[in-house]
């Protein structure tokens, strides 16, 4: 497609502190270095001032791309064997200027905690583009709640006569195999038109994202598929075309140390330039 915007954006849960905190961010520099990416939509950002600590600001510095943190979920946690006062928040990085953002608060659940949606408005060359970046529920049988806070992110991220855009993607750790009610409901919204950039790009099967720990099983599977990036659209609009998908951020480094519990989920997009600025 000849003069279209390619995008390879990249979705990855970095895991707070836990593990081996420094050696697990340095696994995620170089790990995103290799793949050169576009965007990078990250949940569970570590950020504790007092620790002087901030996972997001030392990606974005180590890629020299432009940053957006939103804090969420402020709780004491275990650093280097010390409780520090601290956040989990959610990360946009880009290569493209981020113009603007915006927080959505989710439907949640005392068991759980705060959720929330970041989303973060992107100018890219010749179009916009949105970036939605969330990460759901975690609590078990709480598939009613993801698809309360689904409704609620499309609702205030897209409304009625808002904003248009070149692209919009939403990506993150859903908590939710492809399979279950508030997935389905997403993939066939009856407004809007939302694929799985991993299908669509034809990532390989079985596409995990989280591997079975050492003696756990799912229904005799290897792992879970959570993480995802999604392309939506108004219904009867196109999408932009997808090229590729894969899992990426899933190997050890020479210590055996993975970048994060969670593999990333790369796609690449190609954005034509009739899809350019409103």
């Amino acid at each position: 497609m000849d003069n279209a915007l390619v995008l390879d954006l990249v979705t990855i849960n970095t895991g707070k502190c836990d593990g081996n905190y420094p050696q697990r961010v340095d696994g995620l520099k170089k790990g995103l270095r290799a793949l050169k990416p576009s965007v990078v939509a990250s949940q569970e950002v570590f950020q504790s001032e007092a620790a002087g600590a901030d996972t997001g600001r030392d990606l974005a510095d180590f890629l020299g791309m432009h940053r957006c943190f939103t804090p969420a979920r402020p709780k004491d946690r275990l650093l280097g064997g010390r409780l520090v006062p601290s956040y989990s928040g959610l990360a946009v990085l880009s290569v493209h200027p981020i113009v603007r953002s915006w927080t959505i608060p989710l439907p949640t659940d005392e068991r759980d905690g705060e959720r929330i949606a970041q989303c973060c408005l992107l100018d890219c060359v010749f179009t916009r583009v949105l970036v939605i970046n969330t990460h759901l529920s975690h609590l078990r049988g709480a598939s009613s709640l993801r698809r309360q806070q689904l409704e609620t992110i499309l609702a205030h991220a897209l409304p009625d006569g808002g904003e248009t855009y070149g692209a919009v993607y939403l990506g993150g750790d859903f908590n939710a195999e492809k399979q279950s009610e508030e997935m389905r409901y997403l993939v066939n919204h009856a407004k809007f038109s939302v694929i799985n950039g991993y299908r669509a790009g034809n990532g390989e099967p079985p596409g995990f994202t989280v591997p079975a720990k050492p003696g756990e099983s799912s229904a005799g599977s290897r792992g879970r598929c959570i993480d995802y990036i999604f392309s939506v659209t108004k219904k009867g609009e196109r999408h932009p075309t997808i090229t590729h998908a894969s899992v990426v951020l899933d190997a050890p480094d020479e210590r055996g140390n993975y970048p994060s519990d969670h593999f990333g989920v790369l796609v690449s997009a190609q954005i034509a330039p009739s899809r350019g600025k409103q």
